[in-house]
């Protein structure tokens, strides 16, 4: 009788490592597939949303326009570059 090969977890866990890492890389590479397209989609869903972001100051602008005298229109404008400033520069 022949005795069983023994295997040691050394020998076995080196064996598998090729095909461990072989199979990680491939699961990384999905991965990465999935989230690049999922960047693309992102970075055109925030083109939409600046956009759109960007027409609704350019309507506020100008019905402040036709509304505000231009007095009142540069207080206003002043006061909001203020706040942004001050926003801005906040630091908790």
């Amino acid at each position: 009788m022949r005795p069983l090969p023994t295997s040691s977890p050394e020998m076995s866990a080196h064996q598998a490592d090729p095909e461990l890492e072989a199979i990680r890389q491939r699961r990384m590479q999905e991965l990465m597939a999935q989230h690049g397209g999922a960047n693309q989609q992102n970075a055109g869903q925030q083109k939409a949303q600046e956009d759109a972001k960007q027409e609704a100051e350019e309507h506020r602008q100008m019905m402040l326009a036709q509304i505000l005298s231009s007095e009142a229109r540069e207080r206003h404008i002043a006061r909001r570059a203020g706040l942004v400033q001050a926003v801005e520069s906040y630091r908790p």
